[in-house]
């Protein structure tokens, strides 16, 4: 049981940086094959604006390893691969709302607050709750994607000896996810896109 505010951030941080872009990658891959999204990335059919760094790791497609969870959530949501959560995207859930999408929009809500935490308002009580939320997420992507990969990557993060200097340091830099990002007709202008599917 991690004794200080640093360790539950760094546990926390942990799920951010490590278990959420996993889990991300692996339900985007359930909904769109990575040689389906490089093909609708070389003939500029995404709908959404894309930063630079995102144009990067789409370039790499069939590659998904490196993708963010903002860019798996941009492209599940904005390209209609699934159904909205019950609250809509961009809302708070409810504790009975537990589809996919609601656990989507979860993991989207719960980078977000830690992210905005400073680390003593990172209370027992707090990490206690949002850890077993996460749990039981991890347990409902699982079942959802008929394996075990993501709970196991949880416990590996719980029981493993992290380095909270280092895990802290990351987690500034991360970002909020902008959850009203407006749809363009534009993809992106970069014209030494790769001709062929790899």
């Amino acid at each position: 049981m991690p004794v200080t505010s640093k360790d539950r951030q760094a546990i926390l941080g942990g799920f951010l940086l490590k278990l959420f872009p996993k889990i991300m990658q692996l339900i985007l891959k359930d909904n769109i094959s990575p040689r389906g999204l490089k093909m609708k990335f070389l003939l500029k059919d995404i709908r959404i604006s894309l930063t630079q760094s995102e144009i990067t790791l789409l370039e790499k497609l069939p590659k998904m390893d490196k993708f963010t969870v903002e860019l798996c959530y941009k492209i599940l949501r904005y390209e209609n691969l699934m159904l909205e959560p019950k609250c809509k995207w961009g809302n708070i859930l409810h504790d009975t709302e537990l589809e996919i999408a609601d656990d989507i929009q979860r993991i989207i809500n719960t980078t977000n607050d830690v992210i905005s935490k400073k680390c003593d308002e990172i209370t027992e009580v707090y990490y206690n709750e949002l850890k077993e939320t996460i749990e039981n997420v991890t347990k409902r992507v699982d079942a959802y994607l008929h394996q075990d990969i993501c709970l196991k990557m949880y416990k590996t993060i719980c029981s493993s000896d992290l380095h909270p200097a280092e895990i802290l340091q990351k987690l500034t830099r991360l970002q909020t996810i902008d959850v009203s990002i407006k749809l363009t007709h534009i993809v992106h202008t970069k014209t030494d896109s790769p001709s062929s599917i790899e």
